[in-house]
């Protein structure tokens, strides 16, 4: 599968998009380069004028919770950490 690095994502989203001011990120915590990659998105999303909403996904199960967030938090895309 080709990895997109979460940094050009958000570029790409704010170029298809030029009104995202919300975006919320899927993360694996369990994922020891998350934080990494996590710490990166911040710093894009700064350079681009978008809010993240970081949410941690540690199951299948818990998809439902976070998409409701995501929902909850007017965010206007999503992204995975993977």
């Amino acid at each position: 599968m080709l990895q997109i690095p979460l940094k050009q994502r958000l570029e790409l989203l704010e170029e298809a998009f030029p009104k995202v001011s919300r975006v919320a990120v899927l993360t694996n915590p369990a994922n020891p380069e998350q934080e990494a990659r996590v710490k990166e998105t911040k710093v894009a999303a700064q350079g681009l004028r978008v809010q993240l909403q970081i949410l941690q996904v540690r199951e299948s199960s818990t998809f439902d919770k976070a998409f409701l967030a995501i929902n909850k938090g007017a965010c206007s895309g999503a992204s995975s950490a993977r």
